[in-house]
């Protein structure tokens, strides 16, 4: 390329300054207005959410199964079908059940006979045990005089033994003497065995009849036993759900033998449902049981408000994230089991605060910066920000509520630039 040369180029540019002033009397150009967007700060709440995938679950499910086996009869519900706690949902055949009851109540009656005979024992016992007390009475009196007779006979052999020392009294007599004590000590003996014959007889024989009498009253309760299990059998016969829900599966039609180990029907409670996520280590210390958060669940075509039910105090060991169990109110049933959730939890939030569009802060300079509207022109302001949602954000410091803050065509703004607000933002007239 040549080079032009100095005179050459001294003169162009006295030529284009020449052109670009102004002569005496000429006006200076128009400023031209920047087209933008504007909205007035308000003072608002924001929170910054982190979302987790999980599946929906019926919040309990039952499997309800028959106590006894035996051949259904009816059926009252199908799969699908919404049940309440107590329902009937089949029943079995009686007719084993009734034959057997009634066998039952024939072994009652002969249990109740058996104890009303063995109560007139007991009372025959009684009425005995008056007499033998009468009994014993006489003998306890004729023990104590025999007992009396010989203590006399006793004191009269001494005597007559103490007399046939001194030479007062003959062999014969000391004989007779002794065979007096003995005839007497024979007499308590009989006496003695007489009383305690009586009093075993009256005692072996009320317990005899005490021990009739507890025979029968324990094989009658043995029965009763026996008629409330019967009894239980034909209650248990209307097999009913416990829980209110729906009937998740039926496995059980009329005239079917069902044995205890059966499932013939499968309860899901749905009115309330519950998503199961795993969250990271960097949020759960942030949640507590009974928080609420929201949950969005697609197929159901709504967002609902769940409540964490639970948390588990340990990270799974494969993929060290935490469980949390969330709640969801299903009044309507249109969550249904199966469907996929995504359940948010609040990382942060703030109240009261003022929170403009996203866009509306710029850096220059690496700086965060808005631009205020004050006069119809823009006025330039730093400002500090908090929370960011990704479409808006937390103004810390720099904005007052009641500022009226560029958001959009900011990037075409200079500090003291003037605005209009109608047309394209970004254009200017």
């Amino acid at each position: 390329m040549k080079k032009i040369p100095a005179a050459v180029s001294a003169a162009l540019l006295f030529l284009i300054f020449q052109g670009c002033g102004t002569s005496t009397g000429t006006a200076a150009p128009e400023e031209k207005a920047v087209l933008v967007e504007v909205e007035v700060v308000e003072l608002k709440s924001i929170k910054n959410e982190l979302s987790y995938p999980g599946q929906v679950k019926a919040s309990e499910s039952v499997a309800v199964i028959s106590k006894t086996a035996g051949k259904i009869d009816e059926v009252f519900f199908n799969t699908g079908d919404a049940v309440k706690a107590g329902d009937v949902l089949f029943t079995l055949e009686l007719t084993d059940i009734e034959n057997n009851i009634k066998a039952v109540e024939a072994q009652l009656g002969a249990a109740d006979a058996a104890v009303r005979a063995a109560q007139t024992g007991v009372a025959q016992a009684n009425t005995n045990a008056a007499q033998a007390r009468q009994i014993i009475g006489q003998r306890e009196l004729a023990l104590e005089q025999a007992q009396l007779a010989c203590d006399n006979a006793l004191r009269n052999h001494n005597r007559a033994l103490m007399l046939f020392d001194i030479g007062d009294l003959s062999q014969n007599d000391l004989n007779q003497s002794e065979t007096a004590l003995n005839n007497a000590e024979i007499a308590v003996a009989q006496a003695l065995s007489a009383l305690e014959q009586t009093k075993s007889s009256y005692s072996e024989s009320a317990l005899r009849a005490q021990d009739a009498l507890a025979q029968a009253v324990a094989q009658r309760d043995s029965v009763l036993i026996s008629l409330e299990t019967a009894e239980e059998r034909r209650t248990d016969a209307a097999v009913k759900t416990p829980i209110t829900g729906v009937v998740g599966s039926r496995n059980a039609e009329p005239h079917m033998m069902l044995s205890s180990a059966s499932v013939p029907f499968f309860i899901v409670q749905t009115d309330i449902v519950e998503i199961s996520v795993q969250v990271t280590e960097t949020l759960v210390n942030r949640l507590s049981a009974g928080d609420t958060v929201s949950v969005s669940i697609s197929a159901a075509g709504a967002d609902y408000e769940g409540r964490i039910k639970a948390i588990s105090p340990a990270a799974n060991e494969i993929t060290s994230t935490f469980e949390v169990r969330v709640e969801v109110a299903n009044k309507s049933g249109d969550i249904k089991p199966g469907m996929y959730a995504e359940v948010f939890f609040v990382k942060e939030q703030s109240s009261g605060v003022p929170v403009i569009p996203r866009g509306a802060v710029i850096r220059e300079d690496g700086v965060p910066v808005v631009y205020i509207v004050e006069n119809g022109r823009s006025k330039k302001s730093e400002v500090s920000t908090g929370i960011d949602t990704g479409t808006e954000i937390e103004i810390i410091a720099g904005l007052n509520p009641g500022d009226t803050v560029v958001v959009k065509g900011q990037n075409y703004l200079r500090n003291d630039s003037l605005i209009r607000t109608e047309g394209r933002p970004g254009d200017a007239a």
